[in-house]
This record gives structure tokens, C-alpha cells and sequence, in this order.
């Protein structure tokens, strides 16, 4: 494993990516639901509703002239969602923090505040995954946002 993160550490700062993709997906959980079970229970979801918000710190919310429970097109090298995003001032600015296992199968409808936004659609299983575990990166995903 030390010499894995040694290799990652060598590695040069992607600065092309970074421009076109500023910000970075991060996995969250949700404390009203485990994973993604428990969002068809009336008692969990009244407040919070049933789906994932794409949360950012106010700061990056404010500069892209965004508010909470505006939707936004999130997207990656590898596909594209569209998310409502939500405030959390406990998050570093640049991040786009979102609970895994929401959204419809490719191909249904899609009611964002009933099914929220698969992040799945955002990574890729041909490439960037674990050699050992074979799990694709779900974190850490570049990504740029734009309203709508």
C-alpha cells in the first residue's frame, strides 16, 4: 500500500482536467436512509425528501449564482446528471458532496425529488478503478457545474 501511495504521490497535477473539470465529486451518506433503502418510508422522507442533493459550500453556491434547490448539470469525462443542490458550510470549497445508489435505471423516467440522481452515470468501470478490488472511484471525480 506505501508504495501504491507513493506512486499516486509521484504522479504530475492534471491542470488541463483541472480547468475543465473544477470541482470534485465526494461520496456522502445521508443520515435518514442506509445507502439508498428507506427513501419509500413516508416517516424518512417528509422534510428531506426522497432523493440526494448535490451539496456545496455557500461560498461556491454564491459564485455560480446558485441557491439551494436549484437544479444543475453535473458533469464529468464520463457522463452527465442533472442534480438539486443543497447548502452544507462544512464542506471545502471545490467539493460536490452526493450519496451513491439514487436515481432511475438508465432508460426510465426520472422525477428528481422522487428518485434524486444516479452518480453512477458520472464514473466509469473501464478505467480509474482498484487493480486489487476492481471497485470503480466513486470519489474524487472531476467534475464542472453549470445551472439548469
Amino acid at each position: 500500500m506505501m508504495t501504491e501511495l507513493g506512486a499516486v504521490a509521484a504522479e504530475p497535477l492534471d491542470e488541463e482536467n483541472d480547468v475543465a473539470f473544477p470541482f470534485r465529486l465526494i461520496s456522502r451518506r445521508l443520515a435518514y436512509v442506509y445507502n439508498s433503502s428507506g427513501r419509500d418510508l413516508p416517516s424518512l422522507t417528509p422534510e428531506r425528501g426522497a432523493y440526494n442533493p448535490a451539496f456545496l459550500h455557500p461560498d461556491d453556491l454564491g459564485e455560480l449564482g446558485l441557491a439551494t434547490g436549484d437544479q444543475v448539470t453535473l458533469t464529468s469525462a464520463h457522463g452527465e446528471i442533472t442534480a438539486i443542490v443543497a447548502e452544507d458550510p462544512t464542506l471545502r470549497r471545490g467539493l460536490v458532496s452526493m450519496a451513491h445508489a439514487f436515481g432511475p435505471a438508465p432508460g426510465h423516467d426520472t422525477d428528481l425529488v422522487r428518485d434524486g440522481a444516479s452518480t453512477a452515470r458520472l464514473i466509469s468501470v473501464e478505467d480509474g478503478y482498484d487493480p486489487i478490488s476492481g471497485i470503480p472511484r466513486m470519489s474524487g471525480v472531476p467534475l464542472r457545474i453549470a445551472p439548469g
